[in-house]
C-alpha cells in the first residue's frame, strides 16, 4: 500500500515537467494541490501501518527538488530565448532600442528622440533594368553581396544603417561627438562607399550597381513609426527627405557624391566643389550644394584647376553673365570633357540667353525632379 501512494525518484519527473511547462504563478498552486492530495491519500493508506519515511521523502525532498530544478531549467531556457531574440532584433534596431523593448514592449509607444546629425542616402543606378533581367533569387543574392560591401564601411566610420529599400540605403551619424566629427565621419564614409562600390562592380561582370550618394545635416526625430501591429524604428524629418533629394540631384548633374554645405563646411582634409544653390524638388528654400570629390591628399593638380574655373563660371552665372559663364564652363570641359556639372550649366546658360529669369531671381536653380 505504501508503494502505491508514494513516489520513487524517477516518479518525480511529472512534477519537474509540471514546473517546467507552467509559469511560476501557476506551478506553485498546482504543485500545492498535488502535494496535498498525495498527503491525504497517504494518510488514508497509512492508518494502520505508520510508515511515513517514503511520504516525507516524496513530499519533503523530491517535490521541492523537482520544483526548483524545473524552475531553474525554465529560467535558463527563457534567458537563452531572450538573448536569441535580442540578437536577432539587433540586426534591425539599435542596441539601446532592443534593450528597451526587451525590458518593456510599451517602449514602442515612447516619445521620439530628437537628435542632430548627418543623413547619408544611397541609390543604385539602373536598378530597375537589373531587376528586370535577373531572377528573384539571383537578385537578392546580388543585393546581399552589395550591402555586405557597403554596410561595413558605414559601421567602420561609426555610422548606423537605418533603413534599406531595394537598392537604397539610409545611414545616420548622431551622438555625443561634436558635429564636425560626425560630419567628417559621414563624408569619409561616402568616399569609402564610392571606392568599395567601384571594386564591387569590377568583380561582378555585367551585374553592376553604380551608386549615387547624398548627404544632409540637421535635426531628426528617431522613433517607432507604424500602426496596426507593425512598427519600424527609423529617423524622420526634413533632414532625411533632403538627403534623398540631394542624392537624386546627382542624376541631372552627372555626379556621384553631393552634400549640403552644412555637411562639408568646416570639415578639413576634403576636396569639394561648390555647385550652386538649388531649390530641391518639393522644397521651397534653396540649399547650397557641394560635390565631394576626394580627400585633400588624393587630389590631383587638375582638380584645383577645374574647381577654380568652375567657381568663376558659377560667379558669372549668378551675375546673369550667360556668355561669360558659358565660356568658363567650356574651359572646364577642356580639362574634363565628361564633367557633368559644367555641361548642366552650359545648357542653363544657353536657355537663359533666350528666356532669362525674372527680376526676382536670386541665382537658385529650381529642380522639378531629383
Amino acid at each position: 500500500t505504501t508503494e502505491i501512494y508514494t513516489l520513487s525518484l524517477h516518479d518525480a519527473l511529472p512534477i519537474w515537467v509540471l514546473c517546467y511547462r507552467l509559469r511560476t504563478r501557476a506551478a506553485i498552486p498546482a504543485l500545492s494541490v498535488l502535494c496535498v492530495a498525495a498527503l491525504l491519500l497517504a494518510v488514508e493508506a497509512l492508518k494502520e501501518a505508520a510508515v511515513w519515511a517514503p511520504v516525507v521523502v516524496t513530499l519533503g525532498i523530491q517535490s521541492p527538488f523537482a520544483f526548483w530544478h524545473g524552475l531553474f531549467w525554465r529560467h535558463r531556457d527563457a534567458v537563452r530565448e531572450r538573448r536569441n531574440i535580442q540578437e536577432a532584433f539587433g540586426y534591425f534596431l539599435p542596441k539601446g532600442i532592443v534593450k528597451q523593448l526587451a525590458e518593456d514592449v510599451a517602449n514602442l509607444r515612447s516619445q521620439p528622440h530628437i537628435a542632430s546629425g548627418v543623413c547619408l542616402c544611397t541609390d543604385g543606378e539602373q536598378y530597375a533594368t537589373l531587376a528586370e533581367r535577373c531572377g528573384p533569387k539571383e537578385l537578392i543574392g546580388f543585393l546581399n553581396d552589395y550591402y555586405e560591401t557597403i554596410f561595413p564601411v558605414v559601421q567602420h566610420r561609426e555610422g548606423r544603417v537605418s533603413d534599406i529599400i531595394g537598392d537604397s540605403m539610409l545611414a545616420v551619424w548622431t551622438g555625443d561627438a561634436p558635429t564636425v566629427i560626425l560630419r567628417e565621419r559621414a563624408c569619409l564614409a561616402a568616399l569609402d562607399i564610392a571606392r568599395a562600390v567601384e571594386s564591387f562592380n569590377a568583380s561582378h561582370g555585367s551585374m553592376r550597381l553604380p551608386t549615387r550618394i547624398g548627404l544632409s545635416f540637421g535635426e531628426m526625430s528617431f522613433g517607432h513609426v507604424g500602426g496596426a501591429g507593425h512598427f519600424e524604428y527609423r529617423p524622420v524629418g526634413d533632414t532625411v527627405n533632403v538627403s534623398s533629394r540631394i542624392e537624386g540631384l546627382n542624376k541631372p548633374l552627372g555626379t556621384k557624391i553631393l552634400a549640403a554645405e552644412e555637411v562639408v563646411g568646416g570639415v578639413e582634409g576634403l576636396k569639394t566643389r561648390e555647385l550652386g544653390s538649388f531649390v530641391l524638388a518639393g522644397k521651397s528654400r534653396p540649399v547650397t550644394i557641394h560635390e565631394l570629390l576626394c580627400r585633400s591628399e588624393e587630389a590631383e593638380p587638375l582638380v584645383d584647376d577645374l574647381c577654380g574655373l568652375f567657381g568663376r563660371g558659377l560667379e558669372a552665372y549668378g551675375s546673369r553673365d550667360w556668355d561669360g559663364a558659358g565660356r568658363w564652363f567650356r574651359k572646364v570641359l577642356e580639362l574634363r570633357d565628361a564633367d557633368g556639372p559644367a555641361r548642366f550649366y552650359i545648357a542653363l546658360c544657353e536657355r537663359h540667353q533666350y528666356q532669362p529669369p525674372d527680376g526676382t531671381w536670386d541665382g537658385s536653380i529650381r529642380m522639378a525632379k531629383g
